[in-house]
Order: C-alpha cells, then structure tokens, then sequence
C-alpha cells in the first residue's frame, strides 16, 4: 500500500555556510550542482540557459539556489549526472563512500547506498551507456558500480598507487559503441581501458609519465589530444601517440586546481587563487584520434589475470560482483620511457608573444583574505564554473573563438551567486523563524531592534506546540498552526541553545533543554490565559563542554522488552566534552556518565537486551559501555568496530527511523541539523491518519450542531468550537486533525479563496510560514529554500505538484460530508482540479504514475481524490505526452489494476 506523507519545513535562520568542495552541471544546462565539506548538496537554478557571454541581466539573477540535499555526513568529493529511470539524475558520493542518486529537477533522493565505496573516493564518471559508474580515490584500483543495483560489479587493478582522476568518453562514430575509462593515478601512469563488449578488463594503451599526483584528466572533442593538469603544470599530449606537445607552468603560487578543453583549440585552467587563464592551442592536424585500434609500437605491458569463481567473460556487462572477480596486477617494474619523444614542446610562459586571457581575477577584499580558496571548477563546453570556500559560485560563458581575443583581456562572468542571495528576498525573510519573531516585544516590553537567532527548535505534538531555542539561551512556546502573539521568550540558560527535547508521561508534559553553558533543564510546559510558559522542575550540570544532542530511547524498542521500566522516562545528553550522560526524570538525577571518548562522538548505538552502550567515534574507534553500572568494557577498532556497530541497534534516531514512526502516527516531526548552520524542523503529515481522525471527529457531530445559523451570543459561545475565530459558528472537529488543513490550502493565490477559507472554514494562514521537503530514498530529505517556493508548490515538479494536490483534494472531499463545509468545499475542488492548472503560470502536472499508486486505495477519500485528478490531468495532455506517459507506464503497470489498465488505455486511446 503506498504511503501519503507530506513533510512542511520550518527555518529557524538564514542558511549561509556553504563551503563548496565539487562542482557539476547536468547535461541539459538548467541545473547547476554544488558539494560541501559539510555533506550538503545545492541544487541551484540557471534562469536562462546559457548560451552567449553577453550579459543582459544582472549576474545574481540568472543563478539562484533551489533546494538543498541532506543525505551524507560527510565531505562531498564527487558529483556527476546519468539519465536514470527517463530522468535526470545527479549522482553524490561522499568520503565514508555513502552513494546518492537524486532527482535534479526536485531533489527527491531515488536511491542511496551507504559506505558502498572504499577509501575517500575522489573521483566519479559515468560511462557511456548510463548503466555504470567508474570510482577511484586513496587506493590504486578502479571500482565498476552497476547504477541500477547499487552494487560494485568489479575491481580493475592496473596502477601502483592511489588513482587520482578518471576519464570516460565514446570514441566510436554516431551508431558505433566504443566507449573508454581514462585513469590516472600518482605514480606516473595514465591507463586507457576499453569497455567494449567482449574486450578483456585490461588496459589497451599505457602511457607513462614523470608527474605529480594528476588533478584531472580529459580528451579533446575530436580525441586528438589528451590535457593532464597537475598542481605545477598543465601538459598536453597527443592521445594515440602520448608525445608531448606543450607544458603550461602555473602562474599563480598555489598551483592549478582543474582545467579542461575549449572546444578543440583551446584549453582553460584555473588555479587555488581564483584566476582562470584561457589559453589557445597549437594546431596538431597531422595527429591521430585515439581510437580503439592499439599500434603495434604501443601494446601494453602483458600482465598476468587473476579470476576468482570463473564462468563468465571478463567484459564489464557480464561480470557480477557475486560470482566473479577480475582484478588486473600492476607490472613489476616501470617502463624505462618515462618521458616520450617530442613531436612538439611550447612552453607557454616562456614564449614571447603567446600570453593567456584572463577570465577572473579576485576583489581587493577576496585577495586580501587568504582564507578563501578556489576548491572545485569545471568545464562544460564553453561553460566554466568555479566554486570558493565561502559558497560564491561563479559561472562565465566563453567566446566560441577564443584564439581570436587579445592577450591578457578580461571576460566577465553570466552568473555569480551565493546562498545567502535567496534570502535577500522579503518572501525568504518572512519564512525564517528568527525574522518571523525576531522584531516581537522582549519581557521588559522594548522591542528588538537586531534578530536573536534560533539555534534549536522543537515541535511538541502532543499539545500541538512549537518551542524555539534561541542564541541568547531563552526559549519561546507558542501554538501551531497560527502562533501566538502574546508568547514571550523566557529566560532558560547562560548559553545558546543547542538542542531541544519534548517527553510526555502520564501526567504532565515536560520540555528538555541543553546549552553552550553545558547544563541541562527539566522544564514542565503550563499554560495560563491561553499563553504557553515553561516552569524549571530541575538543572543537571553533569558535563563540562557545550551540548550537542538530546535524546530518548525509542520508544517502539522499548515496548517489546521486559526490562522496559528501567528506561522509560530517561534520555541521553551528548556533550563536547566527549561524553555521554543518562538521566531518569521519575528520580531527577543523573544516573550514569559515559566517557571520556578518544575523540568526538559521532554515533551512538544499543544492544538492550545485553544492556551495553556502543559509542563510536570520529576516529573509527568504538567503545563498549555496560549502561547499568556505567562501566567501559573495551575499546575496538578497525573491522571489529564497523562489526559491532552493524550488529547494534539505533538508540539516535535517524531520519528513516523517524518516518517509520510517522507511518504510525498521525504527526511526526524531527530536526534536520545542519553542521555549522541552525536546524531545520520538519512536520510531518500522515494524511491517511489524518483522514481518519477527521472522519471520526466528524461522524461524532451531532446533527443539530452542523447549522450554521444562531439565535443569540451566548448559544455561539457555548459551542465547543476548536478554530482560531471565535465569532464563527462551526461544528466541533478535532483540533490537530482540522488544523492542519491549512498548510495544505492555497494561501495567497486568489483573494477570493482565501477570504473563503478564512470565513467558510475558520482557518487563518499558517505563521510561521512554511516551506516544503521533499522525503526520498531511506528517509533522506531535500529541502526547498524559501526562495524557490515563490513560484508556489504547484511550479515545481511532477512529483510535488501531484503530492500536495492529492492531499488537499483528500482533506476536501472528507469536508464534504458535513454540510456547514460543503459550499466551501466544493469551491475548492473546483479550484485545485480546474483553476490552479488553467490560471497558475508555468504550472506543472502531477505525475499520473503518483496518482495511480492511489486507484484502489483502502481510503475511499483518497481513492476519489487520486481518479479526479488524473481524470482532470489526462483530459489536459496532448497527444504526445500521453504517448510518452504510456511509454514509461510500460514498465511499471504491475503496479496497477486492471480497471485502471481499461481506464487509461481508454482515455489515452491507446
């Protein structure tokens, strides 16, 4: 049965940190891909697609960032782009060797594989075909991935050391498939593998070479000439005879950080300072394309083939990791012809009259700081893109010939943007949580005149509550879905706050705060005259370092266990100082401290029926705990650690176990962290929960309650009605349940609908605003930036558009049955299925695949919300784009019933 989960967003502060390690460009040139040191990925917009170096718009306005991808832990080393499932795709890998496929047009994580690669991979290329994906890094082997599956297919062994960058391209004319892997690695040598059918895994040429460790490496378009460019030089070769043709030094002290062709004639590079020199070539007419033919004079070394579980041919279509192993060994000795005969040798520096184009050049302020490094650039046909350690990315559209410029002029940039450009905008600034309640009264009743920022924040479901932390160490509790304006922020710590945790027992609420100033708070939330507030119960100061982390077992382990009542109401404090604390609340103390750790802790596990602690740290070490008595077992390390960690269960929570949870129950909601950056909180909706606490609310109304029409003042105050406008008439619903249909409705796109929705249904717009996640592959999250969202959800993606759709229309048709709603209800319906799709500029169609998931869904709601709107959708496809629906429907109509099956082959004539 398809799940229905929608994920709203809240930022607590502008996001800004965004130190960019690797940059990419999807083939279609719309969306520009960006890796950090932190582990997160941007997908950034371009307005127009580029196409010519003049610059009519301002050059912040053509790139603007789009969402952000929360799906590694660590520093992002590569990043690529494949055609997968008919979509763009875009390809992540992070240094624990953690694999992520995402969507580029929404960000939707389709498939992910964690510590998949071994040893920091560095370098990623996707061979031709799509079907695979070559990896290097601190190890001399090659790793074959097989996209689809996620599993590595084989090891090709040929170099003596680390592999620093690869290389794939088609050298066969248009209908002819010959497709090559390029490697090369830090002792000297380049290795050119054919992955043709039926080749054997081994190298078809060799070239060697006395060079530093290789930044990167590529092949002219017309595969003539081959550009290696390391830290001092760029060196430039012939591809079929590997005879040097000119060597460019780098003029700039920090060396060269990548380079790469401008058509045939040219090549640019760009160095750790942020200069980019574009430099034209000499002509090479009476050189050879690399082509899959080897000369004679230029057989590889033969060298001997280990196979391991042989019964099959050693062609990277047929092998499988699972049955077969081909690992290629390296010659024993070096080849004596460390440097080739000169065909040609121009060195560019020296030579009088040959001097390069400069396309940047820093700012007084940039050169001025030492601290800002150039980390990753690229080039894509006349496209060159450069990314710093401060998240500016810089994108310049080059001549089509630029032999034809004259030496050391300048050429200035189609698009320069950073991450905290999207929040200049006021959409984006009234979506933060630290503007939204930064200007409010104070306790003394002055008003704030600079924002304090949110450093935590907290959702307490039970009571339908969001708490903020912020960096002076108050906190403020105010309701949901419409704040309230009468919350104050209240004095809790010294410090900042760092993390927030909500606990509900039998009797009473209780609210949980760690801070910079290393204590922790027992809170218990009241609420007086309708104004949340939190009274301290108790104060732990247990740790000596800041808190990082709150937390609580959970709570569905903890259920099938005898020895539950020894963990019940206790929670986990994680400290700077390397260790970890364990509280109870029925005795408020501290019943056991863990630590002190080697080095930073970042993970945390469990085996509760043993009742050990397993911690492990950033280092890899792993240290055991016995959690009654407080007591280190041991400490192991290497593949005994990763071991025991498999074997332990998850006591930190993760995204995955938390949309587990909220498959259960109607809202979930949890904080995505951030390094360095405040945290996003995530509200998680079960509509199909949801419904049916609607249903149950509204089938217990009693007839006489669903009149809208009253007598007198005093009969309109005795009616329990839960909504934020105690004037109207309204039949009693459940409060959670009825509220949260406003973050579905379509605020601020037709005065006349909102005045309805405000009147008819009692619901106001939600504040603070929302944003949108998108929820992927293992619970990974893709957060749209407030930016974006000023198009609206339904301008997005296929995927968006259908999801908010589905739910909304869902909500509606549930409203129907009671008949205070059903004008209003029915307005709405009409709207979302006909006047969004007819009057929404740039509106995109929900994905009829999404729809059809919910045919014949248990919800009867649900199941008519999917069919009208997918009737509504078809009746408005042309001609071909239900042929290439149908196209892709092909391969997954197991999915669907036979009555769907007859609908759409009916509508779609097929």
């Amino acid at each position: 049965m398809a799940e229905l989960v929608l994920p709203i967003a809240f930022w607590s502060s502008p996001t800004q940190n965004h130190s960019i390690s690797v940059t990419h460009l999807t083939s279609d040139k719309k969306t520009l891909v960006t890796g950090g040191w932190s582990g997160k990925v941007c997908l950034w917009s371009l307005r127009s697609k580029p196409s010519s170096s003049e610059n009519k718009t301002h050059a912040s306005e053509n790139l603007r960032l789009r969402c952000i991808l929360t799906g590694h832990t660590t520093q992002i080393t590569a990043l690529a782009s494949v055609t997968y499932d008919w979509k763009e795709t875009v390809i992540s890998v992070s240094a624990d060797g953690t694999i992520c496929l995402w969507n580029s047009t929404d960000g939707k994580c389709v498939h992910s594989m964690e510590n998949l690669l071994m040893r920091n991979p560095t370098s990623i290329v996707v061979t031709p075909g799509g079907q695979y994906l070559a990896c290097s890094g601190q190890h001399n082997y090659v790793e074959i991935v097989d996209l689809f599956k996620l599993k590595v297919r084989t090891r090709l062994l040929a170099h003596s050391n680390w592999i620093g960058c690869l290389y794939s391209c088609d050298l066969g004319p248009p209908g002819i498939h010959s497709p090559v892997l390029l490697s090369a690695g830090s002792d000297g040598i380049i290795q050119i593998w054919s992955l043709r059918r039926g080749d054997g895994a081994h190298p078809m040429q060799t070239i060697c070479l006395d060079i530093g460790d290789p930044l990167s490496i590529s092949l002219s378009p017309n595969f003539k000439t081959l550009l290696i460019v390391t830290a001092n030089e760029c060196i430039l070769h012939t591809a079929k005879e590997s005879r040097e043709i000119m060597t460019v030094p780098c003029p700039d002290p920090g060396g060269w950080r990548g380079g790469g062709y401008v058509g045939n004639q040219a090549i640019v590079a760009w160095t750790k300072e942020g200069h980019a020199y574009l430099y034209a070539l000499p002509r090479v007419d009476k050189a050879a394309p690399l082509s899959m033919s080897i000369p004679p004079d230029q057989v590889p070394v033969q060298v001997p083939v280990q196979v391991e579980n042989s019964g099959s041919h050693n062609s990277i279509e047929n092998l499988d990791i699972e049955t077969m192993d081909v690992v290629i060994q390296p010659p024993k000795q070096q080849p004596s012809n460390w440097r080739s005969s000169y065909l040609k040798k121009v060195n560019v520096a020296d030579k009088t009259g040959v001097q390069p184009v400069v396309i940047f050049c820093r700012n007084a302020e940039e050169d001025q700081d030492e601290t800002i490094l150039t980390h990753s650039g690229g080039i894509w046909g006349r496209i060159l893109i450069l990314g710093n350690s401060l998240g500016k990315v810089t994108i310049w559209i080059l001549p089509p010939n630029p032999d034809q410029l004259e030496s050391e002029s300048r050429i200035l940039p189609w698009a320069v943007a950073t991450p905290a450009d999207h929040w200049k905008s006021a959409v984006s600034k009234s979506m933060s949580m630290t503007n939204f309640f930064g200007n409010t009264p104070t306790l003394n009743g002055e008003r704030e005149s600079i924002h304090n920022k949110v450093t935590a924040s907290i959702i307490f479901e039970e009571l339908w509550l969001l708490i903020l932390g912020y960096a002076d160490g108050s906190i403020r509790v105010t309701r949901l879905p419409t704040a309230d304006e009468k919350s104050l922020p209240q004095e809790a710590h010294e410090g900042a706050v760092t993390s927030l945790l909500s606990i509900s027992d039998d009797k009473h609420p209780r609210l949980i705060s760690g801070a910079a100033d290393c204590t922790v708070k027992v809170w218990e939330i009241s609420s007086i005259n309708g104004v949340h507030t939190a009274t301290l119960l108790w104060n732990f100061v247990q740790h000596t370092g800041p808190i990082v982390r709150l937390f609580q077992p959970p709570v569905t382990e903890l259920n099938n266990m005898t020895n539950v009542d020894n963990w019940k109401n206790c929670f986990f404090s994680i400290s700077k100082d390397r260790t970890i604390a364990l509280y109870s609340l029925d005795t408020m103390h501290c019943k056991n401290i863990f630590g002190v750790h080697p080095t930073d802790i970042s993970r945390v596990k469990w085996q509760l029926e043993q009742e050990y602690l397993s911690v492990e740290c950033e280092d890899g070490s792993v240290s055991i705990w016995e959690m009654g008595s407080g007591e280190l077992e041991g400490i192991v390390h290497g593949e005994l650690a990763r071991d025991i960690m498999s074997q332990s269960k998850n006591i930190l929570p993760d995204n995955e176990d938390y949309f587990s949870e909220a498959l259960h129950n109607s809202i979930t909601s949890f904080t995505i962290s951030i390094k360095d950056e405040s945290p996003v909180q995530i509200l998680s909706l079960n509509i199909k929960k949801l419904v049916r606490d609607l249903d149950k609310s509204l089938k217990n109304i009693e007839p006489q309650a669903t009149q809208p029409a009253f007598h007198s003042p005093k009969q309109k105050k005795r009616l329990p009605v839960q909504i934020y406008s105690p004037d109207m008439a309204m039949p009693p619903v459940h409060l959670p349940a009825y509220t949260c249909f406003t973050y579905l409705l379509p605020w601020g796109m037709d005065p006349e609908i909102d005045e309805m929705c405000k009147t008819s249904l009692g619901l106001l717009p939600p504040n603070p605003p929302i944003s949108f996640a998108i929820k992927g592959y293992a619970g990974k999250i893709s957060l749209w930036v407030p930016s974006a969202l000023e198009v609206g959800r339904w301008q997005c993606s296929e995927y968006l558009t259908a999801l908010h759709t589905l739910a909304a229309v869902s909500y509606t048709t549930n409203l129907l049955a009671v008949e205070f709603f059903r004008n209003a209800c029915s307005k709405l319906l009409a709207y979302y299925c006909h006047s969004i799709p007819e009057n929404c500029e740039n509106f995109v169609d929900p994905s009829l695949y999404f729809l059809g998931l919910f045919w014949r869904d248990p919800i009867e709601d649900i199941t008519q919300a999917a069919r009208a709107i997918f009737v509504a959708t078809a009746d408005r496809l042309s001609t071909e784009r239900r042929q290439a629906f149908a196209k892709s429907w092909a391969s997954k109509r197991n999915v669907f019933n036979l009555k769907f099956q007859f609908y759409f082959k009916l509508k779609l004539n097929l």
